[in-house]
């Protein structure tokens, strides 16, 4: 986690005299705000936005108006759903909070994005993953800290497990991973007779039942180490993570694990020469496993993406390069990743100039997709279906770096290596998670950074709009 300075914004709720009162369980705002239309009211008062939730803008306490006073109504604009659609949500049960609706202009044309987190979900939301109408996320401000489920279509966002866990404390959810109606993802906790870090891999199904404990680790906690769950991906019958299953100075393995037969397997490890190769970042795609390895054959390497196919066991290096390759992804027709050979003294503690490089899995032919001059890209990136998106400086003070908290979001279309730039926002985004909407098209969710100093942020759901002349 990136670390600096920062200040608590007090921000204090104004009547939007066009918005409704903060929506029941039951009910939705009449009319939505917008991000637009919120700011536009809070620079008139001499104020900066805060946020727009249950039909009320939110204005940070800057300047000396009034803070009760309503904000102007004039050029309000109307609701994102039509009445049919509103309708619709009202009569459907919600056994949580009904998210009111707030959209925002992205930066290219065809991108817009929508909220899904409500202020009480939004401290330390950071992790969150989605598969056709659901999204599932972390947040909130104690512990337990659940995990969340959000049903776009009638934006209900409700608890799926609490993550209490007897005889563990401080427990919380952590990164999922969803596919259709399942979800895999981690608990973590303390247990009480012993003061050891319990780790839980997890698999639930969201139409109901309880969760299913696949593995679970227990680690002694050691200073300036630690124990720890990662990146869990499901692609049934596998799900693939990242573990420590002892605290140590961060030698992550990769594993896998059969949701059918029970199976578990430490992929990191080479069954034939013993090498054991320490992880980065693992993704799957039901087939085929990949991430990042800096250890063959008993000799140290520069980082580089490693594969392994988790029918066969074949494994290998896909690139073999003296340059650092971090956070691959996988998709049907790719596997991409973070690549420095442009400037082979940086590294993943310390990263500059990071491009984004792609290998063509039916060709064989290895692309630089996105060299954006001197600017960085990543660390954080993901690709699925069509879409690869990935953090980028480009745009900042330190184009190399993101020491200067400005942060935009781009996406690549493969197919037609179209960039489509995602945010244009001030401040930082990051952590860009696409999946597929199953409805023809792709969804990127993001999160906005609020407020660091207290792990503020909000989560956003945005288009990805095909190019003109895209397949």
């Amino acid at each position: 986690m990136r670390l600096r300075s920062g200040f608590v914004v007090a921000v204090v709720g104004l009547a939007c005299g066009s918005c409704s009162s903060p929506p029941s369980s039951g009910d939705t705002p009449d009319v939505s705000c917008t991000y637009e239309s919120c700011r536009a009211r809070c620079l008139a008062m001499g104020r900066e936005y805060g946020s727009c939730g249950g039909g009320i803008c939110h204005c940070t306490e800057d300047g000396d108006a009034d803070a009760d006073a309503d904000l102007p109504t004039d050029g309000d604009d109307g609701p994102v759903r039509d009445d049919a659609q509103e309708a619709e949500d009202v009569a459907s049960p919600c056994d949580g909070i009904r998210v009111p609706v707030e959209e925002r202009a992205g930066a290219s044309t065809g991108v817009t994005c929508r909220r899904l987190s409500v202020e009480e979900v939004e401290p330390h939301l950071m992790y969150y993953s989605g598969d056709g109408e659901f999204v599932a996320l972390l947040g909130g401000e104690d512990r337990p800290r659940p995990l969340w489920i959000l049903s776009r279509p009638t934006w209900c966002l409700r608890v799926l497990d609490d993550a209490s866990v007897p005889g563990l404390s401080e427990t919380s959810a952590g990164e999922s991973s969803i596919e259709g109606n399942r979800i895999a993802y981690y608990v973590a906790g303390v247990e009480s007779a012993t003061a050891l870090d319990v780790w839980q891999l997890r698999l639930v199904e969201i139409a109901g039942g309880e969760p299913r404990i696949l593995v679970e680790t227990r680690s002694e906690r050691r200073s300036g180490q630690q124990a720890s769950m990662d990146f869990p991906t499901l692609h049934y019958p596998w799900i693939t993570w990242r573990d420590i299953r002892q605290a140590n100075a961060y030698r992550w393995l990769a594993y896998a694990y059969n949701v059918e037969t029970g199976e578990e397997r430490n992929l990191s490890r080479n069954p034939d020469s013993g090498a054991i190769w320490a992880t980065v970042m693992v993704d799957n795609d039901g087939q085929l496993a990949v991430f990042t390895g800096t250890y063959v054959e008993g000799t140290y390497s520069s980082e580089n993406v490693v594969t392994v196919n988790l029918v066969t066991g074949d494994r290998g290096y896909l690139v073999p390069n003296l340059a650092t390759q971090d956070w691959p992804s996988i998709t049907s027709d790719w596997i991409v990743w973070l690549d420095q050979r442009t400037h082979p003294e940086c590294d993943y503690v310390s990263p500059c100039y990071t491009d984004v490089y792609g290998y063509h899995r039916a060709t064989g032919e290895v692309v630089p997709l996105v060299v954006a001059g001197d600017s960085m890209q990543g660390p954080w990136m993901d690709a699925r279906g069509e879409w690869v998106a990935y953090e980028d400086q480009r745009d900042g003070t330190d184009v190399t770096r993101s020491l200067d908290r400005e942060q935009d979001i781009y996406a690549l279309h493969l197919p037609t290596r179209t960039e489509v730039r995602i945010t244009d926002w001030p401040g930082f985004e990051w952590n860009p998670q696409v999946y597929d909407r199953h409805d023809g098209t792709f969804g990127l969710l993001l999160i906005e950074e609020i407020e660091y100093l207290h792990r503020i942020y909000r989560l956003w759901d945005c288009d990805l709009p095909e190019p003109a002349g895209g397949t």
